[in-house]
Parts: C-alpha cells; sequence; structure tokens
C-alpha cells in the first residue's frame, strides 16, 4: 500500500530524533517531536503520550500531535486504551479491532511506566503485526533515552555528592591540620573566627569558653566585620542548660537560633545576651562529654540565609574545634604560671634559645632583662601569701605594660623573679625597657594605695654579652645579683647602674 512508501527512510528520520533527544534533557516539546516522527514513520493521523498523574489516579496527557478534529474524537477511546495498556502491561484485542496502537514505556525502570498511543483514520488499514513491533521496539527505545536522561541526572546528582563528600573530607583534613598546628590559645581562637567568618561568609564570630570549671560562661575571642574589638560578658550557666547541651551528645553539632525557644526557656540571658550583639546562630562547642563553650555567628555579609552546606562546614568544625581548644587549653596551663598568668621559666627558655638561634642566623640582636622584687619577703611576712599573690599580680601587670610589643616575652622566672626577652632590640633599646618599667613599678601604688614596691634589674644583650641563650641567661642573673648589691631599685649593665638607687 501506498502507506509504506519511504517508510524506512522515515525510520532512519526517527532514529535522528532518538538520537538528538539522547544528548540533552527530554522535554514535553521533545516527547511532541518525537511523537511527531513516529506518526510520519508509520502512517498514523494523531499520537498521544501519557503517563501516570502525581496522585496516582488517572493519567496525564504529555505530548499530542496530529489532526486537531481526530485528537478530539478518539481521545476518550485513547485514554481508555491506554490505561488497559498500562494496567495488562499489553494492549489486547484493541489494537486489531480499532485502528489504534498502544504500548508502554517503561520511564525509569523501577515499574513506573507511561503509553504511547496512535490512531488511523476509521476505514483505514488497521496496524500490521510488524508495525506493531516497530512501535514496541520504538517504545523500548524511548524508555532507554529517557533512561539515560535519568542514568544523567543521577549521575550528576551522584557527582555533585561526591564533590560535597570531597570538600568536606578537604576541609576535615585541612581544618584538622590547622587547627592541630596552633597550640597558643588566643591564636588559636582567632583563628576559628576567621575561619567561620571566610568560609561561611559569616560578618561576626564570637567564641565563649567554659574552661575554668566555676559555672561561668566568658567570651574569649570575637570578630565583627567593621568594627574594632568584640563584646565581653560572663553568663552564669544554668543546669537546664547544661542538660540541654547534653542532649546534643553523639549528634552533629547544630547550628541554634538564639531566639530558639529552648534556649530561652534554659538560659535566657545567654540568648539575650547574644541577640543584642547581632548574633543570630550558635553552635555548642564540646569534647568528651564536656561542655567546653559555644560559637556564635551573626548574619551572612552577603544577605543570604545559612544553607545546607554552612551547616555541614559546622558540623565538621565544630569537632574539630573542640578538640583543638581543649589541647591548646592544656598546653596554656603547662606554660603559663596560674598566679600571675605570665609564661613560666621553661617556656622562656625555649623562645629564649629559639630567638637567640634565629638572631645568629639573620644577625639580629636580643636582649633579656631580669627583675627581682625588692624585699618581697616582708610582703608575705606582714601582710600574708593573699596579699603577696596580689602584688605579684600587679607587678605582671605592669611588666606587660612596660613591654609594649605583641612580640616580647614576658615570664615568671621564680618566686619573685620575673623575665622580659626582647627579640630584635639591642642593649640601648633594653635599657630604655628596664628603665621605664622599673620607675613604673616604684610609681604603682599597689593594694590600691596600701603598699609600695620597687624592683632592681640586670640587662644582658646578644652580641655584647654572648651568642647563647645560656650566656645570657648567665649574665643577665649576675646583673641583677650586682644591682641588689647595689642598693637595689636599680638598672645593671656590665656591672654599672643605669639608674639612681
Amino acid at each position: 500500500m501506498n502507506t509504506r512508501q519511504g517508510g524506512h527512510a522515515r525510520l532512519l528520520d526517527l532514529v535522528s530524533v532518538l538520537g538528538r533527544l539522547s544528548q540533552g534533557a527530554m522535554s514535553d516539546g521533545d516527547l511532541a517531536e518525537t511523537l511527531g516522527g513516529l506518526i510520519l514513520a508509520l502512517q498514523a493521523q494523531a499520537g498521544w503520550f501519557f503517563t501516570p498523574s502525581d496522585g496516582g489516579a488517572g493519567l496525564d496527557c504529555r505530548a499530542q500531535v496530529g489532526d486537531p478534529g481526530m485528537l478530539r474524537t478518539v481521545f476518550p477511546e485513547v485514554l481508555a486504551l491506554a490505561s488497559q495498556t498500562l494496567d495488562s502491561k499489553k494492549s489486547g484485542e484493541a489494537v486489531r479491532s480499532l485502528s489504534l496502537a498502544c504500548a508502554v514505556v517503561n520511564l525509569d525502570g523501577k515499574g513506573r511506566s507511561g503509553a504511547l498511543a496512535l490512531a488511523r483514520e476509521p476505514g483505514q488499514e488497521p496496524f500490521s503485526e510488524s508495525e506493531r513491533q516497530v512501535l514496541a521496539g520504538f517504545c523500548e527505545t524511548l524508555a532507554r533515552v529517557m533512561g539515560w536522561r535519568g542514568l544523567a541526572d543521577n549521575l550528576a546528582e551522584a557527582n555533585r555528592e561526591l564533590a560535597r563528600r570531597e570538600f568536606r573530607l578537604y576541609t576535615i583534613n585541612h581544618v584538622a591540620r590547622v587547627l592541630g598546628s596552633v597550640l597558643e590559645l588566643e591564636d588559636l581562637l582567632k583563628l576559628i573566627c576567621d575561619m567561620v567568618c571566610e568560609i561561611m561568609t559569616a560578618e561576626s564570630a564570637l567564641i565563649c569558653l567554659h574552661l575554668e570549671g566555676d559555672g561561668v560562661l566568658r567570651t574569649r575571642m570575637g570578630k565583627f566585620l567593621g568594627q574594632e574589638g568584640s563584646p565581653e560578658f560572663e553568663v552564669l550557666l544554668s543546669e537546664a542548660f547544661l542538660d540541654w547541651i547534653r542532649g546534643f551528645e553523639g549528634h552533629t553539632a547544630p547550628l541554634v537560633s538564639t531566639r530558639d525557644p529552648a534556649v530561652l526557656q534554659v538560659l535566657p540571658d545567654l540568648s539575650r545576651r547574644l541577640d543584642s550583639h547581632g548574633l543570630l546562630h550558635f553552635a555548642p562547642l564540646t569534647y568528651k562529654d564536656r561542655f567546653m563553650g559555644l560559637l556564635a555567628v551573626g548574619r551572612k555579609y552577603t544577605g543570604e540565609a545559612y544553607a545546607d552546606r554552612d551547616r555541614e562546614f559546622l558540623s565538621t568544625l565544630a569537632p574539630l574545634a573542640s578538640n583543638a581548644i581543649s589541647n591548646a587549653h592544656l598546653y596554656d596551663l603547662a606554660i603559663h604560671d596560674s598566679t600571675t598568668g605570665l609564661y613560666m621559666s621553661h617556656y622562656l627558655r625555649q623562645r629564649a634559645m629559639e630567638e637567640t638561634k634565629r638572631g645568629r642566623r639573620y644577625g639580629f640582636p636580643v636582649s633579656l632583662i631580669m627583675f627581682d622584687a625588692d624585699f618581697f619577703k616582708q610582703v608575705n611576712d606582714t601582710r600574708g601569701h593573699l596579699v603577696g599573690d596580689q602584688v605579684l599580680r600587679e607587678l605582671a601587670s605592669v611588666l606587660v605594660a612596660g613591654s609594649r610589643r605583641d612580640i616580647d616575652v614576658v615570664s615568671r622566672y621564680g618566686g619573685e623573679e620575673f623575665m622580659i626577652l626582647l627579640p630584635e632590640t639591642d642593649l640601648q633599646g633594653a635599657l630604655v625597657v628596664a628603665e621605664r618599667v622599673r620607675a613604673s613599678v616604684a610609681a604603682h601604688p599597689f593594694c590600691a594605695g596600701q603598699l609600695g614596691l620597687t624592683v632592681s634589674a640586670g640587662v644582658a644583650s646578644m652580641p655584647d654579652d654572648g651568642n647563647t641563650h645560656e650566656e645570657l641567661l648567665a649574665h643577665v642573673d649576675e646583673q641583677l645579683y650586682r644591682a641588689k648589691r647595689a642598693g637595689r631599685n636599680c638598672v645593671f649593665h656590665r656591672g654599672k647602674t643605669s639608674a639612681a638607687v
């Protein structure tokens, strides 16, 4: 019959359409184009593509192509045939008794199917067995093409998930390595705040710690974009709050709203404090079932809301930060004197060795100043050790203020002896610092003016007095001894006083 003329060429055109569809996403327009090619290949007058409704009841017509009048008149029969075909998985006698043909299209390989139906004008020859085989083969191929699209989507999502996991692993590795390399607590806390603001695009970050075991949560470090400094406050923790925090043990670190009803109930003061400084969310910091503090963040400076990737980063950062803070706190306790808060003698010796090595390598001077509180034993004997400790704390504050530079190391060397390490400072500069501190101590009103105190000091400098830290330590100790022998309240270098007694 003439209806079969050119069939091979039309089938080749149809294959070409399917090939184009396999290169991109499958839209309803693509389905209509494919349906039109099938109608031409099989010399039909109309065609439909049905899929099950989202609710599961009935079918939706995704595409229809052909004579408008025929599309309307035979649509009820076609719809019934499509439903029958999907229910029975075969077209049955309807194909031969009517000039209709219908075949199933497996949409996703999981039992979800669609139906493709064709119709000829009444009186035309019904679809032959070979044409129905072409229709079935076409539907199978279409299912594969649609499956390729689904596979591509699945692969794309899998690749995105893999990328997220790779980033998470990279983040864990990088963050753990960076945080683990920082032992100074203040430096570590600053680094954590910087990470949060940079990676989460947060305009502010604040770390509050609970390390002393006294039930008080204290601010320790903050970063607020566009302003200097950060808020300082203390919050007395309630047992209800600590019980609430324990409920998160073993779970991913949450990003809790500061206005969360649970927070308002168990610790309203914390919620009020954080909210007043524009901090919208916080994550608890816990280590080995111990609440160590919290990390609070403000809004994103991009104006966006916090997304899943932000929560993923925070869930990665919080336990790593908690571990690093715990280690840094232990290190902090090991190198700082509990009474004055200054570095201890073993830390100063280590730093002195490092700085003298660096000084020899690059030609930098290094200086040491050793102070001794004059007649301090009398303070302990007459006022008691509690007053003596208060005097030592105040003396430490004067020494820190007198050193002025961040790179200087102020330590309690033992008892009432103190030391200042001055990297990249020559002898003349060290004498200036020593005299400034000596004068500041003499003018300071200890214990709210109830006591007066003076200090004696010895100075040694590299290369003038030696080229190793051992030589400097020996020389500065000798000069301090000379200062005390000379009457105290003076600074000595090479046996000469640089200030009137």
